[in-house]
């Protein structure tokens, strides 16, 4: 898990030696167990101390939309969602 810069500086993690100490990808594990590529050759595409906060918004989307098509896909079974499901469904792609 990404820490803010002061709680890294405080565990030996600097600018230079980020990749090393942290070893991330712009991929992530989908619930199901599946590694899902962030952005386009994700797998292939170091997190460098620049773009921690581009690859935690990334892990963030992913998350809140990784159910986006099972949940929009059944409409005549949503009003058997809680609320905070249908807050978290976009009903335009």
């Amino acid at each position: 898990m990404l820490k803010n810069d002061a709680a890294l500086k405080k565990e030996g993690v600097t600018e230079e030696n980020f990749h090393e100490m942290i070893g991330y990808y712009f991929t992530t594990s989908s619930t199901d167990g599946r590694e899902v590529e962030l952005k386009e050759n994700g797998k292939d595409i170091i997190v460098a101390w620049r773009s921690k906060e581009e690859y935690a918004e990334n892990v963030l989307d992913f998350r809140l939309h990784e159910f986006d098509l099972q949940v929009c896909v059944q409409p005549n079974q949503i009003a058997s969602l809680p609320c905070l499901t249908l807050i978290l469904c976009r009903w335009q792609p």
